[in-house]
């Protein structure tokens, strides 16, 4: 899938990514799994990408949107 998926418990912490997640930080997925947004992507945007969790744990249900990512060199 192109799709970026990843999927966390309800304090943050990545317990899954795709590759395409993983390739986009290019970083193994071992890398991944056990970080929080904030560790990856810095407080601010990390804190961004929370808010959004908080919206899928209130629903209780999956949600599908798309985020701009910023990284060193780009925009995701």
């Amino acid at each position: 899938t192109p799709a970026i998926v990843t999927m966390k418990d309800t304090t943050g912490v990545i317990t899954f990514a795709n590759r395409k997640f993983c390739q986009l930080l290019n970083i193994p997925e071992d890398s991944v799994v056990g970080q929080t947004d904030e560790e990856l992507f810095g407080q601010v945007m990390g804190e961004q990408i929370r808010e959004r969790d908080f919206e899928v744990i209130k629903r209780r249900k999956p949600i599908q949107f798309e985020e701009k990512i910023i990284l060193k060199d780009r925009v995701h």
